[in-house]
């Protein structure tokens, strides 16, 4: 008996279901409860736009601009970090690339929670820093629960979905196009600012839009 061959439908539905359930039905769900006010009854509900009328008070509007300053904040930090970064894992072998990448990629897999409480030991008034400050004589910094506590978690948690694209678009770039500029006379900074990062651009785009719509959300 034949084997028949699997059709690439069968294997997409799995996925379409799960984005269905966990995605889509969600972001239904909220759309419709920003835009109906609950009775005391379970069952019954009035529509209304006073949500959105809303968005015009000062205090959204500077929520909303407070939020999308950290977000550029956050992503100018991961793309200074990742950049270099990325460059520096490029230039060594293969296999000692992907070792680093997976340990790039592990703290991903840690919950985000976890990883929460891990930064608040490290930079609370009496944590692990401040410790050291105090028994250095510098004294305790406020460190915790501030912009400069918010920026540090982002850029923690956020900096792989920056560097993993930019040394994919990197790892991807013809290397004789290198060689060619070096042979014309470039020197290292031109082939980095007019060969590597052009040709880098849609991994940084696309980690720069990543990171920060992670981040203002």
């Amino acid at each position: 008996m034949e084997d028949r061959p699997i059709k690439v439908k069968n294997l997409v539905k799995p996925y379409m279901i799960w984005s269905g359930v966990l995605i889509i039905l969600p972001l239904v769900m909220l759309g419709l409860y920003s835009i109906v006010v609950k009775d005391e009854s379970l069952l019954s509900f009035n529509f209304t736009l006073d949500n959105y009328l809303k968005i015009g008070d000062l205090v959204y509007i500077k929520v909303i601009l407070k939020s999308l300053g950290l977000g550029a904040l956050v992503t100018g930090i991961c793309l200074a970090i990742a950049y270099p970064f990325a460059l520096f894992v490029i230039r060594l072998g293969e296999k000692t690339q992907g070792v680093i990448i997976l340990f790039i990629t592990i703290p991903m897999l840690i919950n985000t929670l976890l990883r929460t409480y891990a930064w608040i030991s490290l930079l609370s008034h009496h944590g692990i820093i401040n410790s050291f400050f105090d028994m250095a004589g510098i004294g305790r910094a406020n460190m915790i629960y501030n912009n400069f506590s918010v920026v540090i978690g982002l850029v923690c948690d956020l900096l792989p979905f920056m560097v993993i694209p930019i040394h994919t678009a990197i790892s991807k770039m013809d290397k004789s196009l290198i060689d060619a500029a070096y042979d014309l006379g470039a020197n290292r900074w031109q082939v980095i600012r007019k060969i590597v990062f052009k040709m880098s651009l849609p991994g940084v785009i696309s980690g720069s839009i990543t990171v920060f719509i992670f981040s203002i959300f």
